[in-house]
């Protein structure tokens, strides 16, 4: 399955389900945050997110309108605030707002490795939270997703393929995270040619394609690599 929308996921569980599905993930990327950053500084990204979280929002209950919403809070120069999830959230000072858009970032990763969700396009990956994002990746157990985070050079994470060019800020290793989240690709084993073969008509040829900065060709020779059948 892949998702070519821009702006909107495609949610693999109901409804019902959702919400219970949020919640976990907040959970697991509150023990991360808690783990790596602590509490006891006022200036912790913890401490600001624990302090948003614990001001009176009630996270159990947003629904699905209330997390396209936060989504798109994530989203590189979003006009959607905060506000829009929750009027609780209306006054947060800007720095607790930047705090929690990163917080929510890893908390909608978490959600791609449940299986609740396959991103859109204008999701964002985890800038400056190395150890943060590698504990997440270790917790998913995700077999592509620690394969493409193993490749960028920060990362802790072993991989054969980890290469210096990947050192770069914008560099092909984000735009394969990014572009895995509008997959489900999760192993080789989820890999299916009519799949493969959308990516790379979307990335490969005339006119704007959705793709065409995404080194597609080279990403799925690297989320194939572990079976010499699907890289044919």
């Amino acid at each position: 399955m892949i998702n070519l929308n821009k702006n909107s996921a495609i949610w693999l569980v109901s409804d019902e389900q959702l919400n219970g599905e949020f919640r976990q993930a907040v959970s697991l990327v509150r023990q991360i945050y808690r783990k790596v950053h602590g509490v006891s500084s006022t200036t912790s990204l913890a401490y600001k997110v624990e302090a948003v979280l614990n001001c009176g929002v009630d996270i159990s209950r947003w629904g699905r309108p209330e997390l396209d919403a936060l989504l798109q809070v994530t989203f590189r120069d979003s006009e959607v605030t905060l506000s829009y999830v929750d009027r609780t959230l209306a006054n947060t000072p800007p720095s607790y707002g930047t705090a929690l858009s990163q917080f929510f970032r890893m908390v909608f990763i978490a959600l791609w490795g449940r299986r609740v969700l396959i991103a859109p396009l204008s999701i964002q990956t985890i800038n400056h939270q190395v150890e943060c994002f590698d504990m997440l990746c270790e917790k998913l157990d995700v077999e592509s997703l620690t394969l493409i985070r193993g490749l960028h050079p920060e990362s802790k994470i072993a991989s054969i393929f980890k290469r210096g060019e990947f050192n770069d800020g914008s560099s092909r290793v984000n735009f394969w995270l990014r572009l895995l989240l509008s997959t489900n690709f999760y192993g080789v084993d989820d890999i299916q040619s009519e799949d493969c073969q959308k990516l790379f008509d979307s990335a490969n040829g005339v006119g704007v394609l959705p793709l065409r900065r995404y080194y597609v060709n080279d990403f799925l020779l690297s989320v194939t690599a572990a079976c010499e059948e699907k890289r044919r």
